[in-house]
């Protein structure tokens, strides 16, 4: 963490920052008066810490063993992290804790969105760290939090039963259960759902397979904030089996930041109503709980991480947990969304990945800032996860703001009891561009005390007015919290800001009860010994542990525990025996039992159950097994064809791992067994793979058509394209590795020209025309990509690649070039050059892509007659071609040049076939009705009419390796 940002994190926990110079507001501007009437004997009831986030921590290299990291979250006081979180749950593997490849290819097969996450992939396996659920239940208890945890589709329901069967093995605090993130965006590329009532059907299994875990688990289904008809459908569905309902709403966009802010104030003046008639009265049970775990201004528009942003988000979380059916809300990500790193380091960890090797991240110096959402929520939260208490609260008078038809007051407020600490507060949001003086009256009179105000303001643009869109990307402090004491009634409330003010009652009120803690650790460490870790409870002076060998009997106390201590050894315990624990939480007016009341066995945990060991890609292996109670952390080991087992590798307390650096072609035995302080348990049975480098992906986009009365359907669907090669050049020899030098010198393996990143490149010749390619003449429809790097361009410099290369007389090849100040696609067809299309620089910029041609990738894309030209994961332009149908791959260069990350991707069922499964459930009872299938096409004449059928398939290459996963699963309508 940077030094600055520790000091900003430490004011803003102790309020003492003093005021900034230059966030005062212009002295022409004009002032309004405004007053709020707060009504004490109107109260309404809140879930307690109701406010949270979303994780998303797979999008980096970020660890939550990191102090820094720990820190930083601790201090916005979040009541609960979601987790993974986001688009990130349909290919976060979370067994291992890693993103999954397999996963990636069904949820991202051939988009943008694939090439960065094929990005993630690397950078994260180029840490030592993995992101695991183990660590992460150990972080929300440092960051006193609980968790919403999305299911991932792609999952079999028997891992989704191991994941609550883990939850409830290590004590996860689990508000809800969201079933698959956002699946309306999935009826199509891919289809990983025919229609709403296909991904109801879907869902149920995993429902029921948490419920059969954890009966008292809350799943809740997506309803669509876009779409009365997908919210329709679910209040038709005929069966529901759901506990409540989740929605993210995303808006505030605009042609212009005006537009934006208008369309803001239009959502925010109608998010109750919304709220109402598009969720509510769409549920089947109109008292059912809702969840909203993203809410924010549309993602990458004018006010994203803007002033308003954070306007935005306080004014609408306000406004929606006065609504009964509300029980939590979240705004957007916790890692690059509101805290983002100074510094990613992904230079670093591709780097590492290239080279083989693994860093820890935890030494990474990633310099958190807050974004300015952040620290104006972050004003707003402190009293709203404080309280379980709303008051009636009433503004009139000040300005108005603008809404896209109409206008709305300016000022936005909301009283709150305060739980603990004899405190109250007020949060003020003032959306306009104008001072207010307001009046505070309590029960009708204006208060005569002072107040403590914690208040975030707009900073002046440069012409001296407060500026809505103001951010903290290049000066990290320009928007920052601020603190006054002794503020008399009534209060300046500044432009475009979110305004706390706390005050003392007199007489004293007493504290509510405590928060109930809710342990999240207990385990058998040591002989006698059982270690509890609990969240930390607001409102609690001291903790007692109560504990027994019956849950109705927990006679053995201790007692006076520091309310700064959430850990503790319970010593003297007899072995073989199982405890039961309590933790109370012990306030001023009263005494709180801890939410659950697990127990410990004194003894050697069972033996796990193991599920499989199966083929990550080259030259690795995944495992994974079902978690047992009492396990400390797993041991896992394997022996290598008929050899005898190794020595086992400690992989702590997880559900799955991944063994790197096997032998393609050997066959691989595995075992696992659990161990706490008492010792290992027998291991468990075994179960082998063989790691391959050409295991195919499955197919993906599989769709079905035909009549539900009908005997037949028809299958279609695409073949997963896979790395068929994927160049670093870090073996330090490039030119026996298959590449051919076509045209001019051969290219060379030297240092990257950049000494600091201490990795190979491959280097092109100085002059001439120097083509190198590689691969198959029969290769057809694929595409490749390169990071191209150059120091310096000659006056007609071009670089880039080539595709469908037949002979050095016909080929297709997409080049940047320094005279055009261009990125050209062009045909060489019998000696004979035909430009196809090209975009200058200029061009792109105006569509907001700015390539920085000394370091950018070009990638060419290849189907049929289609080629895309796209530059760092930007597509740019498609143009259609039908002169050459089927070549090599290579670089082009007529100067120096560095080629680095050098990519063929190519369907590797290519020449090969699929196997077809069918089954009358979504979830289970497949089994395989036809294999040696050629083409993408299947028709299946073997059906029963009216009855309802669900397909998926596998891929087999032509070597005869079959894909581990399956392609997407579709129904029969």
């Amino acid at each position: 963490m940077g030094k600055m940002f520790k000091v900003l994190a430490a004011a803003l926990l102790l309020g003492t920052l003093a005021p900034v110079a230059g966030l005062s507001t212009p002295a022409s501007a004009a002032t309004y008066n405004a007053t709020i009437d707060i009504d004490t004997s109107s109260q309404t009831t809140i879930p307690y810490a109701i406010r949270g986030i979303n994780d998303e921590m797979q999008k980096g290299i970020v660890e939550f063993t990191d102090q820094n990291v720990i820190d930083t979250t601790k201090s916005l006081d979040l009541g609960w992290i979601r987790w993974p979180g986001g688009t990130n749950t349909n290919f976060f593997n979370w067994k291992t804790g890693l993103i999954d490849t397999e996963y990636m290819a069904q949820v991202y097969p051939k988009t943008d969105q694939y090439y960065q996450y094929m990005d993630f992939y690397k950078e994260q396996r180029a840490t030592q760290i993995p992101e695991r659920l183990s660590d992460f239940n150990d972080f929300l208890q440092k960051v006193g939090a609980k968790t919403v945890i999305p299911i991932n589709v792609l999952d079999t329901v028997d891992k989704v039963s191991d994941l609550a069967k883990f939850v409830k093995d290590n004590n996860i605090p689990v508000l809800y259960w969201e079933l698959t993130n956002e699946p309306y965006h999935y009826t199509s590329n891919p289809p990983l759902y025919a229609d709403v009532n296909d991904y109801l059907d879907k869902m149920k299994p995993y429902s029921d397979a948490i419920k059969s875990v954890l009966p008292n688990a809350k799943t809740m289904i997506s309803y669509y904030a876009a779409d009365a008809n997908w919210n329709n459908a679910i209040y038709n569905y005929p069966n529901p089996y759901w506990d409540g309902a989740n929605f993210h709403r995303y808006d505030g966009g605009g042609s212009s930041v005006t537009a934006a802010i208008k369309d803001a104030n239009s959502v925010m003046d109608g998010s109750s109503s919304f709220i109402d008639n598009n969720i509510i009265a769409k549920m089947p049970d109109p008292n059912a709980p809702i969840f909203i775990g993203e809410y924010g201004v549309a993602l990458g528009d004018k006010l994203g991480e803007s002033v308003y942003h954070g306007i935005f988000n306080s004014e609408s979380i306000l406004r929606a947990v006065k609504n009964d059916n509300v029980k939590a809300m979240g705004g957007f990500r916790l890692f690059n969304g509101y805290l983002n790193p100074d510094n990613r380091h992904t230079t670093e960890a591709m780097d590492n990945f290239q080279r083989g090797i693994q860093a820890d991240a935890t030494q990474y110096n990633f310099g958190f800032y807050e974004v300015v959402p952040a620290i104006y929520t972050g004003v707003m939260e402190k009293a709203l996860n404080n309280t379980s208490t709303l008051w009636g609260t009433t503004v009139t008078g000040g300005t108005t703001v603008d809404k896209t038809t109409g206008t709305m007051p300016a000022i936005y407020a909301q009283a709150m009891r305060g739980s603990y600490g004899n405190k109250n507060y007020l949060v003020i949001v003032n959306k306009s561009d104008s001072t207010h003086n307001i009046t505070v009256n309590i029960n009708g009179s204006a208060y005569g005390g002072t107040f403590t105000k914690v208040y975030v303001n707009a900073p002046n643009d440069g012409s001296g007015n407060p500026d809505p869109v103001a951010r903290n990307k290049t000066n990290h402090n320009l928007v920052q919290e601020q603190t006054a004491t002794g503020v008399a009634n009534p209060v300046s409330v500044g432009p475009y800001s979110v305004t706390r003010l706390e005050w003392t009652p007199s007489p004293a009120q007493a504290d509510l009860a405590p928060q109930a803690p809710w342990i999240s650790y207990a385990n058998a460490t040591a002989s006698g010994t059982a270690t509890l870790k609990w969240l930390p409870a607001d409102g609690a002076n001291t903790y007692t542990i109560k504990y027994g060998t019956s849950p109705t009997s927990l006679t053995n106390t201790i007692t006076s525990i520091p309310n700064t201590t959430t850990t503790k050894d319970v010593t003297g315990l007899t072995a073989g025996s199982t405890y039961y624990f309590d933790v109370q939480a012990v306030g001023s007016t009263a005494t709180t039992d801890s939410e659950n009341t697990p127990s410990v066995k004194l003894a050697i945990p069972g033996v796990p159950l193991m599920r499989s060991a199966y083929v990550e890609r080259d030259q690795a292996s995944i495992v994974e097994w079902q978690s047992v109670p009492g396990a400390q952390a797993y041991k896992v080991r394997y022996k290598q064809d008929s050899g005898s087992y190794g020595t086992p590798i400690d992989v702590g307390n997880v559900a799955g791992t991944l063994i790197n650096g096997l032998t393609d072609g050997s066959t691989y035995t595995f075992e696992v067994a659990a161990y706490n302080g008492y010792g290992t348990s027998a291991w468990s049975s075994e179960d082998a793979s063989h790691p391959n480098d050409d295991l195919p992906f499955a197919p993906n986009e599989l769709t079905v058509t035909g009549a539900l009365n009908s005997t037949s359907a028809t299958l279609n669907w695409d073949p997963s394209y896979n790395e068929h090669f994927l160049g670093y050049f870090e073996d330090g020899d490039g030119t026996s590795s298959g590449w051919t030098a076509s045209s001019g010198s051969a290219y060379t393996v030297v240092a990257h020209p950049d000494a600091s990143r201490n990795t190979k490149v491959f280097k092109s010749a100085s002059s001439g025309t120097n083509v190198s390619v590689r691969g198959l003449s029969s290769f057809a429809d694929y595409e490749v990509e390169a990071n191209i790097r150059v120091t310096s361009y000659d006056s007609d410099g071009r670089v880039g690649i080539v595709g469908r290369f037949q002979d050095i007389d016909n080929y297709y090849y997409l080049t940047y070039g320094k005279a055009t100040d261009s990125i050209r696609l062009a045909k060489y067809v019998n000696g004979a050059t035909t430009l196809l299309q090209s975009r200058t620089l200029a061009d792109l910029a105006n569509d907001g892509i700015t390539p920085d041609v000394n370091d950018m990738d070009l990638r060419l894309l290849m189907k049929g007659s289609s080629l895309e030209v796209m530059v760092n994961d930007n597509s740019i332009f498609t143009v259609t071609d039908s002169s050459i149908a089927n070549g090599k791959y290579g670089l082009w260069s007529n100067q120096t040049a560095y080629f680095d990350k050098v990519i063929m991707r190519i369907s590797e069922t290519r020449d090969g076939t699929y196997k077809i499964y069918r089954s009358t459930q979504p979830d289970t009872g497949y089994t395989m009705i036809a294999s040696g299938v050629t083409g993408t096409s299947y028709t299946d004449n073997t059906l029963t009419s009216g009855v309802k059928y669900y397909f998926k398939l596998k891929g087999v290459d032509a070597l005869g390796n079959t894909s581990v996963g399956f392609s997407n699963i579709a129904p029969r309508k």
